[in-house]
């Protein structure tokens, strides 16, 4: 659970909460994830993939903190991600999306698969 009272990180956390051991995702890597997404001011869930299934798309498409929170990271590792506005959303969430302005966003990223 998130401590939406706590200060958010001003820089981006990545921690490996499980090692991976197989292919590490580089720059231009296509990758399948399983994933939570949730708002650090609210603490609510706002994107998950788990209902619907693995997510799959190239990492340069994603979020900056997602590009640079996983480089490197192998298949077969879970990870947290804490993403500050400027790496993620900023001032301009989705639309809907439930992610409030400037807002830090914490994710926990199952990676499945890593291609080219």
């Amino acid at each position: 659970a998130i401590d939406t009272a706590a200060t958010p990180p001003t820089e981006l956390v990545v921690k490996e909460i499980n090692p991976g051991t197989g292919k590490a995702i580089g720059p231009n890597s296509l990758v399948t994830v399983q994933y939570v997404g949730s708002a650090w001011s609210t603490g609510q869930v706002f994107d998950s993939s788990w209902a619907a299934g693995a997510a799959q798309f190239p990492i340069k498409g994603v979020i900056t903190g997602w590009q640079e929170g996983l480089q490197g990271v192998k298949e077969g590792a879970r990870v947290l991600l804490i993403i500050p506005p400027g790496q993620g959303y900023g001032a301009s969430p989705p639309p809907g999306s439930g992610i409030a302005v400037d807002d830090t966003l914490v994710f926990v990223v199952d990676v499945e698969k890593v291609g080219s």
